[in-house]
């Protein structure tokens, strides 16, 4: 290879060198990002204080079990000294990995330590994170370094651990590719069009590139395909190939990196890279004597152990990464020892040390924001709007480029305006590793809260001078916009970057609080119906388990939760559930001033109180069903059996249980002292039945999600694609079937996307989303008069 040799076939010593350093480097725009950040996040007058979390997860789990679900070095001081000191302790210790000597590896152990503790304040979730998580994990097993200016480390790593960075890079490439590319279409071509500015936090550069030729970005589409899908094979060959497949995504990640900002994600990628330049150590693997006399057994079984956990995750995506192995349709699998891979990913999950990866769906997106726009009022006349650094409020938000940091307020500020937050119905089946948030305020609403309050920590997360001199404003509202970016010539003769249209409501008005509001970390009667796993390990599962040994219900329903007063219990069942009854639970027609009247007549706080009294003993009845439940495993799922109790999923049955609450106390104990009962309620048993409750007493978030399920259908389903053969359409309704047999939130989805759409349930302004088509350019376009049929593409 001649001159080309130092690239082709560089040292060894020389790449993990590099290596190590770069997972430092990795570590510290990571804690420098943090840094500024994680008070306002987590301390004690943010957004969502970390005392309090660790408060509820003392109250909701024993110990040592809580220590295990929740790593963190915070259990031993969680005051905003500490909360303050970890991100300048991580900081330290990268720069001694970036600096180098005997200890790197030591360093980079202390990193991976204080990046699990920021992980529950932090919500470290993302790719980038996960990422960082598991370079980081393996960072230990690193060989030390030799001090700056010199970059080698002192020896090439173990072979098991070279390829354990190697494949790590190749699960990465490869899950974005599958889940990018595997069902897309021909008319999904032009992804990239709508993709550059539907992103979450596009740069300049992103949004420019969005006006080029539709061509041009076809063939940007087929290289990014190339290097995700095929090239990353290369990983097995090493050698030439091997380097070429490096330098390609090298490649490809600078290009993501100048067009968007995903933090520190492309930085890690490109240091991961470098792992498949050593070609070498890569070679000296030989997996005859990987447990053989004398191999370094701990590692090998480690590295094993990882590489099998790796191969269970791949199928699943980033979304998911932390939640598939608490997905209540495990729980199904006959007999249950065929689970022990699922139990084992989710025993080690707290480690953070294995994840799925790929984001970003496989068809096209229309070239617009859907942006949720915080306004303000100090008269109840003129509204203003608040002004984010990084994420688009206004016509003239310029966008701008912020990775490697990563602003992670703004960043999930996209989630949430598609209702992809703590409150969506998909909770447990894409989210993080917690049970806390679907029950209780999500965290935009309590920011809102702290607006008016002018308690809101720091200045980061809005452009604070709009306050000066004028103290809290009186009232804010949330309003969806729709960000179009504006052409060529009127970039340059306006300066405005965007198109924008109020499209519909996000959160209604509200004025300072001063009643009552919930807790934003619910106690576990509370917590998502797909939620099981973690509900079994709380302490209230320990009731559960007595439930369904045939102990009384109502003996059990105020254990550890004392505050529930006997009257209150009695009230619930004399008064609440009789003035539930006299509603049609198959009409929601009129729902709206049923609520007001039941909070004129209960008020807020009572109600709350009623919805744990009735989330208890609903998982209490559950608990006694289950069994019947369980009864034939996942055969009927596959339609080979009728079940014994016919509903659906663990979430129907949890809706079954609210379904014979309504029914009447004499119904209640009838079922739970003969399950078999059950059969007769859930033939009966139908989607707004059994949500009934829950839109009594969570009103507001219902018609929230409803109104963001049908945002999303938005932005995802347009006219003009080809027609389904008749094949094609049987095959997609088996899909469809039984994917509602595994995940009961699915039809919850397709029920409320038809709810809340009378001007009853109006709670600002009406939804006004608009309608997009492909072209004959396979570019996504909105309709503006033009309303074409279905199998029609617009002219």
């Amino acid at each position: 290879m001649g001159v080309f040799a130092p690239l082709f076939d560089p040292s060894p010593e020389l790449i993990w060198g590099l290596i190590s350093r770069g997972i430092g480097l990795v570590f510290l725009v990571s804690f420098l990002s943090l840094r500024g950040q994680v008070l306002p996040l987590a301390g004690s007058t943010g957004i969502t204080p970390i005392r309090d979390a660790l408060r509820a997860i003392r109250r909701d789990f024993p110990a040592p079990q809580r220590f295990l679900f929740f790593p963190t070095l915070l259990w031993l001081n969680s005051s905003d000294a500490a909360l303050r000191a970890l991100p300048w302790l991580g900081i330290a210790a990268a720069s001694g990995a970036i600096v180098g000597g005997p200890f790197a590896a030591w360093a980079l152990l202390v990193c991976f330590l204080v990046y699990l503790s920021l992980d529950r304040p932090a919500t470290l979730i993302y790719p980038w994170d996960c990422l960082l998580f598991e370079a980081g994990f393996w960072g230990m097993f690193l060989p030390a370094t030799r001090v700056l200016p010199a970059l080698e480390a002192v020896s090439a790593p173990l072979p098991a651990v070279a390829w354990v960075y190697r494949l790590l890079l190749f699960r990465v490439m490869l899950g974005f590719g599958k889940h990018k590319f595997f069902g897309t279409k021909r008319e999904d071509s032009g992804f990239l069009k709508g993709f550059l500015v539907n992103q979450p936090l596009p740069t300049a550069l992103g949004l420019l590139s969005h006006k080029l030729p539709i061509g041009v970005l076809k063939l940007g589409l087929i290289g990014m395909f190339l290097v995700e899908i095929p090239l990353p094979f290369a990983v097995f060959f090493p050698g030439p190939w091997c380097t070429v497949a490096a330098l390609a995504i090298i490649a490809l990640m600078i290009a993501i990196w100048a067009t968007g900002n995903y933090g520190y994600f492309n930085l890690a990628v490109i240091v991961l890279a470098v792992s498949w330049l050593d070609h070498r150590t890569a070679r000296a693997l030989s997996l005859s004597t990987f447990f053989s006399p004398g191999a370094p057994l701990f590692v090998h079984a480690l590295v094993a152990l990882h590489m099998l956990l790796a191969a269970i995750a791949f199928p699943f995506n980033t979304f998911c990464a932390h939640v598939w192995m608490n997905w209540p349709h495990w729980l199904r699998i006959r007999p249950g020892f065929l689970t022990w891979p699922v139990v084992l990913a989710r025993a080690l999950q707290p480690l953070r040390w294995v994840h799925a990866y790929g984001v970003f769906p496989p068809h096209s997106l229309p070239p617009a924001k859907f942006s949720p726009v915080t306004e303000v009022t100090w008269d109840q006349k003129r509204w203003e709007t608040l002004v984010h650094p990084y994420w688009p409020t206004l016509e003239t938000s310029r966008p701008k480029l912020c990775a490697p940091h990563h602003e992670r307020f703004d960043q999930a500020v996209v989630y949430d305006g598609l209702g992809l937050n703590e409150s969506c119905v998909f909770r447990n089946f894409v989210g993080r590793w917690d049970p806390y948030g679907y029950g209780g305020t999500p965290a935009a609403q309590i920011m809102v809260r702290k607006i008016l309050q002018g308690t809101l920590p720091g200045r980061r997360f809005y452009d604070r001078s709009i306050e000066a001199g004028r103290g809290p404003p009186l009232a804010a509202r949330v309003r969806t916009y729709m960000l179009e970016p504006t052409s060529w010539d009127e970039l340059r003769s306006s300066k405005r970057w965007w198109k924008r249209t109020l499209v519909g409501p996000h959160f209604p008005p509200m004025t300072a609080p001063n009643g009552f509001v919930p807790d934003p970390l619910p106690t576990p009667e509370l917590w998502h119906f797909d939620d099981l796993v973690w509900l079994r390990r709380s302490r209230f599962g320990k009731l559960m388990q007595r439930a369904a040994a045939g102990e009384d219900p109502h003996a059990l329903v105020r254990l550890g939760a004392e505050e529930l007063t006997l009257d209150e219990v009695g009230a619930f069942w004399s008064e609440f559930v009789a003035f539930a009854a006299q509603h049609d639970r198959r009409d929601w027609k009129g729902l709206r001033a049923l609520v007001e009247r039941a909070r004129e007549r209960f008020g807020m706080q009572r109600l709350h109180a009623f919805e744990r009294i009735a989330g208890r003993y609903t998982a209490l009845l559950f608990a006694r069903l289950e069994p019947l439940f369980l009864e034939r495993g996942l055969w009927p799922v596959l339609g080979r059996v009728k079940p014994t109790l016919d509903v659906k999923t663990h979430y129907h049955l949890r809706l079954l249980a609210h379904h014979i609450v309504v029914e009447g106390k004499a119904t209640y104990d009838a079922v739970a002292r003969e399950p078999a009962r059950a059969v007769a309620h859930a033939a009966e048993l139908s989607m707004p039945s059994g949500h009934f409750l829950l839109a009594l007493f969570r009103y507001e978030s219902m018609v929230y999600q409803a109104q963001k399920l049908r945002l999303i259908d938005v932005s995802t389903e347009h006219a003009g694609r080809p027609p389904l053969t008749e094949a094609q359409q049987r095959s997609k309704q088996r899909m469809m079937e039984l994917g509602k047999r595994l995940v009961g939130s699915l039809e919850t989805a397709e029920f409320l996307k038809t709810q809340f759409k009378s001007a009853e349930d109006v709670l600002d302004i009406p939804e006004n989303y608009p309608r997009f088509a492909f072209d004959e350019h396979d570019e996504v376009k909105r309709i503006v008069e033009l309303e074409p049929r279905a199998g029609e593409r617009l002219a």
